[in-house]
Order: C-alpha cells, then sequence, then structure tokens
C-alpha cells in the first residue's frame, strides 16, 4: 500500500475511535464540555488532516480546524459542511483543555444545535473524509 494512503488511513481509525468516544461521554452529565469538545475536535482535525495526508498535502502541526479547511480550499476540496460549527472546536484542542480558569474549563457548547448537532457535523466530517480517502485508494 501507498504510504501515504496507510498513514491517511491511519488518521482516520483515530478520527473515528474520538468520534466514537464523543457521543459516550455527552451521554455523562458529569462530563466536562472540554472532554466533548476535545474529542470531536480531534476527530474532525485528524479526518481533514487524512485527506491531505492522502493527497500527498504537506499539513502544519496544528489543532486549527479553519487553518486545515483553508488548507483542503486551496487545493480545491472542502467538505460539504458548514465551516462554523467545526471552527469553533479549535479552542477544545489545546486552549481549553489545558486552562485552569474554572471560568472556560467546562466550555460551553458550540453552535445553538447543542452537543447533538456538533456530534452530527463532526461525523459528517469524517465520513467525508472517509469518503475522499476511499477515492483514492480504488
Amino acid at each position: 500500500m501507498d504510504p501515504k494512503l496507510e498513514l491517511a488511513r491511519g488518521l482516520l481509525t483515530k478520527a473515528q475511535g474520538d468520534l466514537e468516544i464523543a457521543p459516550v461521554l455527552s451521554q455523562n452529565t458529569a462530563s466536562p464540555g472540554w472532554g466533548i469538545g476535545f474529542h470531536l475536535q480531534q476527530a474532525v482535525a485528524k479526518a481533514l488532516k487524512s485527506v491531505l495526508c492522502a493527497h500527498g498535502i504537506p499539513y502544519p502541526r496544528t489543532h486549527s480546524i479553519l487553518a486545515l479547511l483553508d488548507l483542503l480550499a486551496e487545493h480545491g476540496w472542502a467538505p460539504p459542511l458548514e465551516c462554523n460549527p467545526l471552527a469553533a472546536l479549535t479552542p477544545f484542542g489545546t486552549l481549553l483543555r489545558y486552562n485552569d480558569d474554572s471560568d472556560t474549563g467546562d466550555a460551553d457548547v458550540p453552535g445553538d444545535a447543542g452537543w447533538p448537532g456538533v456530534l452530527s457535523t463532526a461525523a459528517g466530517a469524517v465520513h467525508w473524509a472517509t469518503g475522499m480517502v476511499d477515492s483514492i485508494s480504488t
């Protein structure tokens, strides 16, 4: 198998794992928002990076979903999703995960649809990325 496709598939496997963890956390009222958001941010970032990787496009070490979306757009690819809910997950990758301030440690749910809406959007991003990677390997 092509090494870049192998790495892309590895990223997708990790993205799927993060995507499976988030709903379990969101159903437990004791779970902190930053934990749910972290796994969703990770799922989306890894999924977007998998598409870049599969196409041989170098990507930066970043948690910025917007930066990854911009890089995809520069190469003519864009997930069929609104950028706002995805980009709103970026702070969950670093700032909210490490912030000791109790005011931001349990972050608000991004968007009006709550965690179910964000979960659905993140799942859409992973699904889109899987299709993009699969289209290269077939």
